[in-house]
């Protein structure tokens, strides 16, 4: 499901492009929207962007992966996390049980991109990112 604006929800076909080295991607069996996805669609949420891919609650497979990737293969029954992580060996939370608040994301957490400040995501309809 994807927000267009406030209140304005639309089943979209979207085309997830190849992961790059570090990354996974997933294929989603079954989601739910949740009270985050709610508050976004709001357009409460000040990080909230449009369009906005919403469900991030998902049970997934994985289809690919990138270079590097040794914890998961295709496959595999992953639930994704909400957050990235680095998982640097220099990165004091990514080498603890607290992952979730690694650092070297937040420059691009609310924007819509991945770290790296590309998008790997497609509407099939338009070409749109």
């Amino acid at each position: 499901m994807v927000a267009f604006g406030v209140n304005d929800i639309r089943e979209e076909e979207v085309i997830v492009a190849p992961p790059k080295a570090g990354e996974v991607r997933l294929k989603v069996i079954c989601n739910a929207l949740c009270h985050t996805d709610v508050y976004t669609l709001s357009g409460q949420d000040p990080e909230g962007l449009f369009p906005s891919i919403l469900g991030h609650e998902a049970g997934t497979i994985v289809e690919s992966v990138g270079e590097g990737v040794t914890s998961v293969k295709p496959g595999d029954h992953v639930v994704p996390g909400y957050t990235p992580q680095c998982k640097g060996s220099e990165c004091m939370f990514c080498m603890s049980p607290k992952t979730n608040l690694c650092p070297k994301i937040r420059g691009t957490q609310g924007k819509g991109v991945m770290p790296d400040g590309t998008s790997r995501f497609t509407l099939k309809s338009d070409g749109s990112t």
